[in-house]
């Protein structure tokens, strides 16, 4: 689909181009680049701005795999678009809540494990 390196396409997606859905994306979303990495941070930033509700983070320290290589920047800027989606957080901005106003959320699957439930 590709070709053989993701640096060089030649396979069946190289003239594939879905940036104009990206506007039709309307959730919160959180887009991350890193400095050292195959994806160009502009361009992950480019991608961001044009989701209606995309957020860029930038791992200055970054490659391919922020998580590890850049966990100071990665980690916090993850934890904090997270708690930004919280009902709460979102009714102190003036925000409305995703559910509706007033409207507790609806679990549809089980909540956080306690792992996660540390980090928020």
């Amino acid at each position: 689909m590709q070709g053989p390196s993701e640096l060089g396409l030649s396979g069946t997606l190289e003239d594939w181009d879905r940036s104009g859905d990206l506007r039709n994306i309307d959730v919160p979303t959180l887009v991350i680049g890193a400095t050292h990495d195959t994806m160009d941070p502009a361009h992950m930033r480019w991608m961001s701005e044009q989701l209606p509700k995309g957020r860029y983070l930038h791992c200055p320290d970054g490659s391919h795999l922020a998580q590890f290589g850049d966990p100071d920047h990665y980690f916090p800027g993850l934890i904090e678009f997270v708690r930004s989606l919280s009902p709460e957080r979102r009714q102190e901005e003036g925000k409305p809540s995703p559910v509706g106003e007033g409207s507790p959320p609806q679990r549809t699957r089980p909540g956080p494990d306690t792992a996660t439930r540390a980090l928020l």
